[in-house]
């Protein structure tokens, strides 16, 4: 069934568009399991490894179309596989494509600003930074609200300096790795 897909994916030609949505789509599923299967523990909802996948993804849902590959044999079971090969698959192209999309918001105008104006003194927060995105930040499994300082200190051992924007969480993370990217990148 994997390689089905993977050979559906590269025929598409938007195979990298493709790919995101599907990784967030399966992560959407994973989120409801989980959901699901912590009710089924208080006797309220079950969820069974055999349901196929096809019946908890709303067809009609704007960009929620399952590949043909998934649509008749993809069962819940299959979730841990499906979401790992669409991770190794990277079509994106850089390592940080596999970055969980609750560590992809955007940054305010401010925070972005702020970031430029300290770039030079948080380049070496960078690796720091990417190694954190590229090894932790690709399952959603810590909370995006959480301060992106304090994970950072815990990476390194040490805090970043002052000048690192306090409101920055982790939901923020990849948009701050690209924006020092850009502003060193700007300033050799």
């Amino acid at each position: 069934m994997l390689e089905e897909l993977r050979r559906e994916l590269e025929r598409r030609g938007d195979a990298d568009e493709a790919t995101l949505q599907l990784r967030a789509l399966i992560e959407d599923v994973i989120n409801l399991c989980l959901s699901l299967g912590s009710f089924g523990k208080a006797g309220r909802a079950a969820v069974h490894v055999e349901t196929p996948l096809a019946e908890l993804v709303d067809a009609s849902a704007e960009g929620a179309k399952l590949p043909q590959a998934l649509r008749s044999r993809a069962q819940l079971c299959h979730l841990q596989d499906l979401y790992m090969e669409l991770v190794s698959s990277n079509h994106a192209g850089d390592s940080l494509a596999a970055v969980a999309l609750a560590y992809q918001d955007a940054l305010e105008p401010e925070s972005a600003t702020a970031l430029a104006a300290a770039a030079a003194e948080l380049a070496e927060w960078r690796p720091v930074l990417h190694d954190l995105l590229a090894e932790q930040l690709i399952v959603d499994r810590w909370p995006a609200g959480a301060s992106l300082k304090e994970f950072l200190e815990f990476a390194a051992g040490e805090p970043p300096p002052d000048c690192f924007p306090e409101s920055l969480e982790l939901r923020h993370a990849l948009a701050v790795y690209r924006t020092l990217a850009a502003a060193l990148a700007g300033g050799q």
